[in-house]
């Protein structure tokens, strides 16, 4: 063999696992793995969603609320008084979710559809899907125990109305709710 012919085949042999390594050797972002759903509008094959019936009243008056869940799923509570149900008014009001011994809370949101593009109810929410009655699920994920999380004021775009909460407290699961007015 020619002495001149080794460095060659050397770099044409690392151009090329090099290039192969670099395409196996890096996994795709998970957005690129598993795509999020996008909320569908109602249409024939999706039946419009059937909301959740509020409860009797009377409610309290709307304001901004910290809400604090513990030490079971189905203890809501605020300033030490239990809560059935909160009210805030649409682009004014938020809630504060914190649990009461820095567990990890997450909060679920069952929200009739509105347009499309604009469908949940707080601005910081993920789509997780829609539950058994065709209505959005949005998570609100509370990643900070002692310090719970924020929803922010309801969005413009979003329904007034009930709107069911699931409360996600050390693996159980219990229901709630909000009231959003215009």
């Amino acid at each position: 063999m020619p002495k001149g012919t080794r460095p060659w085949t050397l770099v044409i042999v690392l151009v090329v696992g090099f290039g192969l390594g670099s395409i196996i050797g890096h996994p795709r972002p998970a957005s690129a793995l598993q795509p999020q759903p996008t909320p569908q509008p109602a249409t024939q094959s999706n039946p419009s969603p059937k909301p959740y019936p509020t409860p009797p009243g009377p409610y309290p008056k709307a304001q901004n609320w910290t809400l604090t869940v513990g030490p079971d799923a189905c203890d809501v509570t605020s300033g030490g008084k239990k809560v059935p149900v909160a009210v805030i008014e649409r682009g004014k009001h938020s809630i504060r979710y914190q649990s009461n011994a820095g567990q990890l809370l997450g909060i679920v949101f069952h929200a009739p559809p509105t347009k499309p593009d604009a469908p949940k109810p707080f601005r910081n929410m993920t789509f997780a899907g829609t539950d058994s009655d065709g209505l959005y699920k949005w998570a609100l994920v509370c990643d900070q125990p002692n310090h719970g999380c924020l929803t922010g004021p309801a969005l413009r775009g979003s329904a007034g109305g009930y709107y069911k909460t699931d409360q996600i407290l050390e693996g159980k699961t219990c229901d709630a709710g909000i009231i959003i007015q215009p």
